[in-house]
């Protein structure tokens, strides 16, 4: 039992241990030992595998730059998955195998995901996966810059640590995009076209040879898409439907690192598209005797797509009848459009000579014409569209 002249020393003693107590640090949060996993491509694109490399290597410095956390090295991570000849590509977050990995590495958390590259974006879904307990903390962020992986990474820590530090900086701001290295390509134009000027993305780059088989060669293109374009007049180039509208060809190339990318120009002078755009029936008929001619009979159907986009359709037909014995025979031609229909009588010529009709109905022109000579009937046919003409490129190109 104390004394009462014990209370004294007591008293000092208690006031002693609780200044030390005050003094010394002591820390309620334990170190955690983590193991980083590669970040998986789930893209579909292997020329996307260098962003994962890049994101990866960031976390790790991220994580690695706080004292209370412990970073599992590669190689021995590497040499666990040796050991238990195991795959990460494999593993599943559900798979007491990924956990065991964490537990034969020391580390008491693993960190794995996968990214989506988007065009200019990159999505991150990236998993903390506790080693005891099994529970995943899911962190998901889009972004192209190297802040995007930053912000994970703090996530992250908030988990791991209980604070949050603040990673993101002004030199973050850095787009991991455009840390690709990749070889260049080339880009080979083939065109029939003389001393055409050569566009790729709106750079001028040259002419064309005018030989079909002899290409411009462009080298040292960066990888990924490109537009090239060609231009020689007002004359040449492709046709748009269908509206009908003149212009450059041209047309988006996917260049892939060290390989040839190999492209055709398409242009062609503006009447040749016209040319084929107007034809619709163009039929030629040759009659060895009168008595042949008596017995035509044809109906020929045609179609097209206007320059509004809408599709019309109809018929011509001939027939003959026989008349009077001046005029003994005559080619009845039918012609429809869409719901609308016109007919017109074509007379055989008796004697050598030639008969014509003409006949317009709404956007098609008839032209029909028999001859009689040496003893022979030919009958020509044409429908043609009058929406378009030759030389219209002249007014209408841009």
């Amino acid at each position: 039992m104390l004394s009462r002249e014990d209370f004294p020393i007591v008293r000092r003693l208690f006031f002693a241990l609780l200044l030390i107590a005050f003094t010394v640090p002591f820390s309620f949060a334990q170190n955690q030992t983590v193991a980083v996993l590669p970040l998986e491509n789930s893209t579909g694109d292997t020329r996307s595998d260098y962003l994962g490399k890049i994101a990866e290597a960031l976390l790790m410095f991220d994580l690695a730059s706080q004292e209370d956390v412990e970073l599992v090295s590669r190689s021995e991570l590497d040499s666990v998955m040796q050991e238990q000849r195991l795959a990460l590509s494999g593993l599943t977050d559900e798979n007491s195998e990924l956990r065991e990995v964490g537990g034969l590495t020391g580390a008491s958390y693993l960190i794995r995901g996968e990214y989506v590259h988007l065009g200019d974006d990159i999505l991150f879904n990236i998993r903390l996966i506790s080693v005891e307990s099994g529970e995943v903390t899911v962190v998901r962020e889009r972004g192209t810059d190297e802040n995007t992986v930053h912000r994970v990474s703090e996530k992250l820590l908030t988990r791991l640590t209980g604070s949050t530090p603040a990673l993101e900086n002004e030199a973050g701001k850095r787009s991991i995009i455009s840390m690709k290295n990749e070889e260049p390509g080339s880009l080979h134009i083939f065109s029939n076209l003389i001393d055409a000027q050569i566009f790729l993305d709106d750079e001028f780059l040259g002419y064309t040879t005018g030989v079909v088989t002899q290409p411009f060669i462009i080298d040292q293109v960066r990888p990924g898409p490109h537009i090239v374009r060609t231009h020689l007049s007002k004359n040449f180039g492709v046709v748009e439907l269908p509206e009908i509208r003149f212009g450059d060809w041209q047309t988006e190339v996917l260049i892939r690192p060290g390989a040839r990318t190999v492209v055709r120009d398409e242009s062609r002078h503006f009447n040749d598209f016209l040319y084929e755009l107007q034809w619709l029936i163009r039929q030629e008929y040759n009659f060895q005797t009168f008595e042949e001619l008596t017995e035509i009979e044809e109906v020929l159907a045609y179609e097209f797509t206007d320059r509004n986009g809408i599709l019309r359709q109809g018929n011509l037909t001939v027939v003959s009848i026989e008349e009077s014995s001046a005029n003994p025979l005559s080619l009845e031609l039918g012609l429809e459009f869409d719901h609308l229909s016109a007919e017109r009588r074509l007379s055989v010529p008796v004697e050598f000579g030639e008969e014509e009709e003409r006949l317009k109905l709404d956007l098609v022109d008839l032209e029909a014409s028999i001859e009689y000579r040496y003893d022979r009937y030919e009958l020509s046919l044409s429908l043609t569209r009058n929406d378009v003409y030759q030389g219209m490129h002249r007014d209408e190109y841009h």
